[in-house]
């Protein structure tokens, strides 16, 4: 009976922690949109410049201090990223439903690359929202 007892509080333990926890550990803030516009410099040259913006938006039910969005890129293209923002910092408060517009500029050694495979670089990166404490 005893052995019933402390499992059955173990049980009830794990289940408040899960609901304590969820709300932090659901993500609920991200990047809900963004996009990148490239142009060919004239004359052409083996560095191609890539700006971007994007959204980034808190969904939760509470305000989440957002301290930066990271670049990731894949191995598709990482080797070929030369300079730029690979992260913006933000590092403000987002209340509930609240956006942050960000933008930036990313520099990407073209040679080896067709052009069509780098103007789809939207393919090959991830917009990672960093946020406090989680």
């Amino acid at each position: 009976m005893r052995k019933v007892g402390r499992i059955l509080i173990t049980v009830v333990f794990i289940i408040f922690l899960y609901n304590f926890f969820s709300p932090i550990l659901t993500s609920g803030v991200y990047v809900s949109g963004w996009g990148s516009s490239s142009k060919q410099p004239t004359p052409p040259e083996k560095l191609q410049e890539i700006k971007f913006d994007a959204t980034v938006i808190n969904e939760r039910s509470y305000p989440v201090f957002i301290s930066n969005v990271e670049a990731l890129f894949n191995d598709s293209v990482k080797d070929n990223f030369v300079r730029g923002d690979q992260k913006v910092r933000i590092n403000q408060w987002l209340k509930p439903g609240e956006t942050k517009e960000i933008n930036g500029e990313w520099v990407f050694d073209t040679t080896g690359i067709k052009e069509k495979n780098i103007m789809q670089v939207s393919n090959c990166v991830y917009l990672k929202v960093n946020k406090f404490p989680f």
